[in-house]
C-alpha cells in the first residue's frame, strides 16, 4: 500500500487504546487508511500501575495496524491526557536589526523558543508550545510572520506541562516496541481538531471531552488553542454510581447508562419503566427509568459544573465562544447537550464527530473516536518548515507548531 504523506496516529485512554493510519487524499481531505481500537489494561482511574498492561494494549492494536497494512509501525504521534499535566503561557519580544528587515524563520523559532524558557510552569516536560498569536509591530496577527518587515516581533504561547515521568514512561513502552514518538498531542486540542472545521476553529469553541476516567475540557479562540484542563472524573464515575445504587454489576451498568441513561431527568417520563438486572438475580426487575436519569444527572452535572469552574478560573464565562462541542464515550447519553447548556448559561451545545474520507469513514464517524483523528490532523495540517530549529531538528521537545490548514481547500 502506497503510504506516501501518511501519519500514524495513536490514542491511549484508560479505558480504550485507538490508532489510525490516515493521509491527506487528492481533494485535500483526510483519509483513514487504517484503524484498530481494544482495550486498555493496567491503568487504575488514570494512573498507569502495570507498564507491561499498557505496552501489550498498544501492541495488540498496533499490530492489528500492522498485519492490515503489511508494515512496520516505526514512528508515530500519541495523543493523551492527565490531570497533571498544566497549561500556561509563555511571552517574548525580539526587536529586529536592522529596522524594518523582513523577519526570517530563524527569528520566529528563536522567538518561540525563547517564550518557552519564560514560563514559570516548573520541572515538567512541555509536550506542546503552540503560538497563539504574534504581534508585529504592536499589530496581532495569527500566522508566522515570515517575510514581513518590522522593527519589533513579539509572541503569545500557550505550553502544556506534564510531569517528566509520565511522558518518560510512554517514551519508554514504545521504545520497548522499537518505536519512536515523533510528537505528544494532548486531548483537548486532539479532540478540537478531530471535530472543528477550520471555519469552526476560527469562529472559535470549547471542546469538552469526556472520557472513562478524565474529561478534557480545551477551548479554541480565533484560530488558536488557548487553553486546556484535564478533571480526574468522566463517564465511568457514572458506572460506578448506577453499580453501587442500583446493586448491579458492571456490565449491567454500562448497558443501563447507555442505552437507558439520560443526564436531563426532567426529560423522562414518571411512569416510564426499565428492565434492571441485579446482582445474583436470575431475572430483571422493572423500575422507573427516572430513577436511573437521576443518578445520570447528579454525576454529568458534576462533571460540567467542574469544568464550569475551571473555565471560570480563565475568561468569563461570557468571554468565551458561544459553541460547546461534547466528544468522548460520555457525551453520547442521552441528555448531555440540555444538561450541559444549563450548566455553562446558555452556550450551544453539540455532540459531534469526525469527518473523514476513505473506507474507514463510517466506522470513524464517532465522538468515542475524535480525539484519534484530531492527533492525525495534527500531524498532517502543519508545515515541516515550521517544525524544527534551522540547525535541523534533535527530536520532538525542540519543535513547535502552528495550525496551518492542508484540509478543506484552506492554507
Amino acid at each position: 500500500m502506497d503510504l506516501h504523506e501518511a501519519v500514524v496516529a495513536l490514542e491511549i485512554g484508560s479505558a480504550k487504546t485507538a490508532a489510525l493510519v490516515a493521509r491527506p487524499d487528492a481533494k485535500g481531505r483526510l483519509e483513514v487508511v487504517s484503524l484498530a481500537y481494544g482495550p486498555t489494561l493496567g491503568f487504575e482511574r488514570w494512573r498507569i500501575v502495570d507498564e507491561q498492561a499498557v505496552a501489550e494494549s498498544i501492541d495488540s492494536v498496533l499490530g492489528k495496524l500492522e498485519r492490515h497494512l503489511g508494515i512496520p509501525i516505526e514512528r508515530l504521534y500519541v495523543g493523551f491526557a492527565t490531570p497533571e499535566m498544566e497549561s500556561v503561557t509563555g511571552q517574548a519580544m525580539m526587536p529586529i536589526f536592522p529596522a524594518g528587515r523582513a523577519v526570517k524563520r530563524q527569528d520566529i523559532h528563536t522567538l518561540v523558543q525563547t517564550s518557552r524558557r519564560v514560563t514559570g510552569g516548573g520541572e515538567g516536560e512541555q509536550v506542546l508550545a503552540l503560538p497563539r498569536h504574534f504581534l508585529v509591530d504592536g499589530k496581532k496577527i495569527f500566522s508566522p510572520p515570515e517575510g514581513l518587515e518590522a522593527q519589533r516581533v513579539e509572541v503569545e504561547t500557550h505550553i502544556l506541562i506534564c510531569p517528566v515521568g509520565e511522558v518518560e514512561q510512554i517514551e519508554k513502552m514504545l521504545k520497548a516496541g522499537k518505536r519512536e514518538v515523533l510528537g505528544f498531542v494532548p486531548t483537548g486540542l486532539a479532540s478540537g481538531l478531530g471535530t472543528l472545521s477550520v471555519d469552526g476553529l476560527e469562529l472559535g469553541a470549547t471542546v469538552i471531552d469526556i472520557g472513562a476516567e478524565t474529561t478534557t475540557v480545551g477551548v479554541f479562540m480565533e484560530g488558536a488553542f488557548v487553553y486546556q484542563v484535564v478533571l480526574p472524573v468522566g463517564s465511568a464515575y457514572v458506572s460506578r454510581d448506577i453499580m453501587q445504587l442500583l446493586s448491579v454489576e458492571w456490565d449491567e451498568a454500562e448497558r443501563l447508562k447507555c442505552d437507558e441513561g439520560n443526564a436531563w431527568a426532567e426529560s423522562v417520563e414518571a411512569n416510564d419503566r426499565i428492565s434492571v438486572l441485579q446482582s445474583g438475580m436470575s431475572e430483571s426487575r422493572p423500575m422507573q427509568k427516572k430513577v436511573l436519569a437521576e443518578i445520570v444527572e447528579s454525576r454529568m452535572r458534576e462533571i460540567f459544573s467542574a469544568c464550569r469552574n475551571r473555565l471560570e478560573g480563565f475568561l468569563p464565562l461570557e468571554e468565551l465562544p458561544i459553541m460547546v462541542v461534547l466528544t468522548g464515550g460520555g457525551s453520547v447519553v442521552r441528555g448531555t447537550e440540555q444538561l450541559c447548556e444549563e450548566i455553562l448559561d446558555g452556550k450551544r451545545a453539540k455532540v459531534a464527530q469526525p469527518k473523514v474520507a476513505g473506507r474507514f469513514a463510517g466506522q470513524v464517524a464517532s465522538p468515542m473516536l475524535a480525539t484519534i483523528v484530531g492527533v492525525a490532523r495534527y500531524a498532517l495540517e502543519s508545515d515541516e518548515a515550521e517544525l524544527a530549529p534551522i540547525s535541523g531538528s534533535a527530536g520532538w521537545r525542540d519543535r513547535f507548531r502552528t495550525l496551518i490548514s492542508r484540509f478543506d481547500g484552506k492554507k
